[in-house]
């Protein structure tokens, strides 16, 4: 110790009772923010979102490699479209065997719907390349059948 100074090793009382404060606050703040997520999941009922976005990808990457030169979809000498190009909304089932699905599943409900479509890309050319001009649109509809396109 240096000309008579005490050496100040450590918090004093109120800088503890400070530093609990301000940390139990920002726990607290924590914890009302994963409550408000978790209460915000259950009424926008995403795990129900989730699942039909699963159905959806599902759907997308069955029919994906169907855009291209050799299959019924286009000829195959010039690439264009024939007629059986699905660009209206087209049923495509869903699983019908429930007893590989939880009890919250959008199928449980028995209104669930899958349909898809392939729409061209605007402002684009078709050529040798399908792939480059056309989508694969899905669509899965399961509680509110009002706005669903599926037929």
């Amino acid at each position: 110790m240096r000309d008579g100074m005490k050496s100040r090793a450590g918090f004093t009382l109120l800088e503890a009772l400070v530093a609990a404060i301000v940390g139990s606050i920002v726990v607290t703040a924590g914890m009302m923010a994963f409550v408000s997520a978790s209460r915000i999941t259950r009424t926008k009922n995403l795990p129900g979102k989730s699942e039909a976005a699963s159905y959806a990808q599902q759907t997308i990457e069955k029919y994906r490699n169907y855009i291209a030169c050799d299959t019924s979809w286009f000829t195959a000498t010039t690439c264009a479209p024939t007629s059986s190009l699905p660009t209206v909304w087209t049923p495509d089932p869903l699983p019908t065997d429930l007893s590989t699905v939880g009890s919250g599943s959008i199928l449980k409900l028995g209104t669930a719907k899958r349909c898809f479509k392939v729409s061209q890309i605007p402002d684009c050319v078709p050529g040798l390349n399908p792939i480059a001009c056309y989508d694969v649109n899905a669509q899965v509809c399961w509680d509110d059948l009002t706005g669903c396109l599926c037929p």
